[in-house]
């Protein structure tokens, strides 16, 4: 770009965007993520599950690791012994029905929302700034940010507003591509895909519940399967509703857990209501553990587990129901609705990258663990009888393995241990079916972002393992990934998993 054409465009940004838009639209998120236009074709044919498999061998300086390893003794020695394991009481019985519906507002009983010839661009920004982009598109095309990385921008455009937005590129010769060039059409693919489902009555639901991997699942099913788990496998595993959501929905979360388990190993999804796929992978992992625990390495089966496939269930089931590409809880501020709930964790919470107006779609709340939703799950992790060894969240999209900080441009003391792990992480997710994950700290690729819930959990919990994990994909698709694509991104969620547990085997308690 010439001199001339880039004073022009801050002199053009100046005048219009000198008031910051605050749009229903995605800012900073370490919790959504992506990065590259082509997707990789997948086979069609993917093996059958397994138990968790041996991370590949990567060496870490052995200097790094009993740096790390001392600091994590410390630590233990300062906090004192954990606490001896409590004697669990039966499992209540829950009705998952009555906790997966809530009470929704007649006023948000609507009809779902459309997006015909809504489009998804990349933008390159090789020759101006990222942030001078987010400003254009969200104050003067009604722009939403799907994702930023250091040379591009995901930004979602309405088709009203394409047009006008094309010329501007092209003015100032800003590269860009259509990653999506109907959003509506896939959305109406996998509603599709939902249609195919039988219909079943109250009283065939609460006999047995199966879920597939060929399909995304509404809250109903989700929370019937886990109940129908819990009954089948008594022995390893309980049902926990850990708390309510703002509308009265349950959140229940599983406990897997053997006669020797010792370390707990916490693993949640749903945080964010539009990514669905992180929802089907907790779920996919919860399940593979619970009926082929036999077969389960030791260091699964060592561990005592808690899976929370959806943190947020009003998002996540108004996402369903109304509006496919909502993110937040359903708080009603009256003129709009919902947290963050990723900006809402109180470690570093009025920090950058998190909104403090209701409007924007990473608003932060009225302060930290305001929603009952990050609050029920703080205040339950706070109480387990023994602390967590690890803490991994799933998110969408763009192949990630990210750990601390994500607060701000910091890294924690033990920072090489986090990545090494990331790195076999990464490593056994690519033999799977070859996708590529990058491992970085959560600011590196997107910028800070305060508030976050593995922050949270290394800051305040001093929990040793925290890793956030943006599935699948690289953009294409962004948070609409296809069925066809659910189990193997499953699938490497799983044996991403397992590498962690397997280094959290060195943590001292």
């Amino acid at each position: 770009m010439s001199p001339r054409r880039v004073l022009v465009l801050s002199v053009v940004l100046v005048i219009l965007c000198g008031v910051h838009n605050s749009n229903q639209c995605a800012k900073k998120d370490h919790g959504d993520a992506d990065h590259q236009h082509n997707e990789q074709i997948i086979r069609s044919e993917i093996p059958e599950e397994r138990s968790v498999g041996e991370p590949s061998v990567h060496h870490e300086d052995k200097d790094d690791i009993q740096d790390a390893e001392s600091n994590n003794l410390e630590q233990t020695k300062r906090l004192g012994p954990e606490p001896e394991e409590e004697e669990e009481e039966e499992e209540e019985d829950l009705d998952v029905e009555e906790l997966a519906e809530g009470e929704m507002e007649d006023a948000e009983k609507t009809a779902p929302a459309r997006y015909d010839g809504a489009q998804l661009w990349r933008i390159h920004t090789s020759n101006v700034s990222n942030q001078d982009v987010i400003k254009l598109f969200e104050s003067q095309y009604d722009g939403c940010v799907w994702k930023t990385k250091d040379d591009f921008v995901d930004v979602f455009l309405e088709p009203h507003r394409q047009e006008e937005a094309r010329r501007a590129l092209r003015d100032f010769d800003v590269p860009y591509e259509v990653s999506i060039n109907d959003v509506q059409n896939l959305i109406d693919a996998q509603h599709r895909s939902r249609e195919k489902k039988p219909r079943r009555d109250k009283r065939q639901a609460q006999a047995s519940h199966q879920l597939t991997w060929d399909s995304y699942h509404d809250l109903g099913d989700i929370y019937g399967y886990m109940r129908t788990l819990s009954q089948k496998y008594p022995t390893i595993c309980k049902l926990v509703n850990i708390g309510k959501s703002v509308e009265g929905r349950g959140i229940l979360a599983m406990k897997v857990a053997g006669p020797k388990s010792q370390r707990v190993i916490w693993v949640d999804g749903g945080i964010h209501a539009r990514e669905w796929i992180s929802v089907a992978s907790v779920m996919y992992v919860m399940d593979q553990f619970i009926r082929y625990w036999a077969k389960q390495p030791a260091h699964i089966r060592s561990a005592t587990w808690y899976f929370l496939p959806v943190m947020n269930p009003d998002g996540y089931q108004y996402s369903r129901t109304t509006d496919r590409l909502w993110r937040k809880n359903r708080r009603n501020f009256g003129s709009c609705h919902g947290v963050d709930l990723n900006r809402n964790f109180d470690f570093k919470w009025t920090g950058v990258g998190a909104s403090n107006n209701p409007c924007d779609m990473t608003y932060r709340g009225p302060k930290g663990l305001s929603e009952p939703e990050s609050r029920s799950v703080a205040q339950f992790m706070e109480k387990l009888p023994r602390k967590p060894v690890a803490y991994i969240t799933l998110h969408s999209y763009g192949q990630y393995v990210l750990y601390p900080w994500g607060f701000a441009s910091a890294i924690p003391s033990d920072h090489r241990l986090l990545k090494q792990t990331g790195l076999d992480a990464a490593e056994s997710a690519k033999l799977i079916d070859g996708a590529l994950y990058t491992v970085a700290p959560a600011f590196q690729p997107f910028g800070a972002a305060a508030g976050g819930s593995d922050d949270w959990a290394k800051g305040h919990l001093k929990v040793k393992y925290v890793y956030t994990i943006e599935l699948r994909d690289k953009g294409r698709y962004g948070f609409l990934l296809p069925t066809n694509l659910i189990r193997v991104t499953c699938r490497e969620a799983l044996t991403m998993i397992g590498v962690i547990s397997k280094a959290s085997l060195n943590v001292q308690q």
